[in-house]
């Protein structure tokens, strides 16, 4: 436990108290430590991060309000072993997408009608964090798994932002078939990605051009890419690139290195004249 993490140990309530006693006695013991245990070390770390506070836990979810912005944003998480909490300590713990908006702020106001795509939304955290960041944002939510995009719904409802659009489809490099394949990484929802397949599954692939056309966009401001290595799909030629950097201003992509993709995608980040940077798991790419 560190310094800055002790003052939220009393907000926590009495049992989670307990299971992180025994995790740090576990810890300093070289005891294997159980699930409860490490979901209530995970807890912490968000609360101490984020500043936040527990509003319920019960046997299917935790309920926390984050301070995002100014304002309160309220989330649930599934219980462990779901990645539910970890993604949530990235996210609104360590604010992974600040510079993102820090960016973007550089060019308009926080009142700004911009108009953002997360693709790979998982369970909707980066969505709600661009939204509190600038509330007149449209956002094209995008998720493949159902489980986790029935997980944004219910993050979404716990809010009263508008103009959030969950869409459960993928983003892909032309209209087509897809199955979730579910053998990367650790397995968890935040490691599922997708493969193009001729039978008909029930699950859509739609280009970034698909996606604006249906809300008659010419641009977006930011698009957001996290999906566990299919970004290699979509920067696989440079006409692919191409059409996609075209219509984009500002790019936070989540690059996998198990793809042996990242010096390709800088090229086209470079081609199209963005400058690029590394902001930990993320390249944030901006025009020039």
């Amino acid at each position: 436990m560190k310094l800055n993490e002790v003052p939220y140990v009393r907000v926590l309530p009495q049992p989670t108290q307990g299971l992180l006693l025994k995790y740090i006695l576990k810890k300093i013991f070289g005891i294997k430590v159980s699930f409860a245990e490490k979901e209530a070390n995970v807890i912490l770390r968000v609360l101490a991060k984020s500043k936040g506070s527990v509003t319920e836990i019960n046997p299917d979810e935790i309920k926390l309000n984050i301070p995002v912005a100014g304002m309160n944003v309220s989330v649930a998480a599934r219980r462990y072993p779901s990645s539910d909490l970890g993604i949530l300590f990235q996210v609104l713990g360590k604010n992974e997408y600040q510079p993102v908006i820090d960016l973007l702020r550089k060019k308009v106001n926080s009142n700004a009608e911009i108009r953002i795509v997360d693709a790979g939304a998982n369970v909707g955290y980066a969505s709600l964090f661009f939204k509190a960041s600038f509330p007149n944002a449209k956002i094209l939510s995008i998720e493949v798994d159902t489980s986790n995009f029935l997980q944004i719904q219910r993050n979404f409802d716990l809010n009263n932002f508008t103009s959030l659009i969950p869409i459960k489809k993928a983003l892909w490099k032309r209209q087509a078939n897809l199955e979730i394949k579910r053998d990367f990484r650790d397995q968890t929802e935040c490691s599922y990605y997708v493969e193009e397949v001729d039978l008909n599954t029930g699950l859509e692939g739609n280009s970034l051009d698909d996606f604006l056309k249906d809300q008659e966009w010419d641009f977006i401001d930011i698009l957001k890419i996290d999906i566990e290595g299919s970004e290699r799909y979509l920067f696989e030629s440079n006409e692919l690139a191409d059409r996609l950097l075209s219509k984009t201003k500002l790019l936070a992509i989540e690059i996998h290195d198990e793809f042996n993709i990242r010096s390709s995608i800088n090229k086209h980040l470079i081609r199209n004249d963005f400058q690029y940077f590394e902001h930990g798991d993320l390249t944030i790419a901006h025009r020039s």
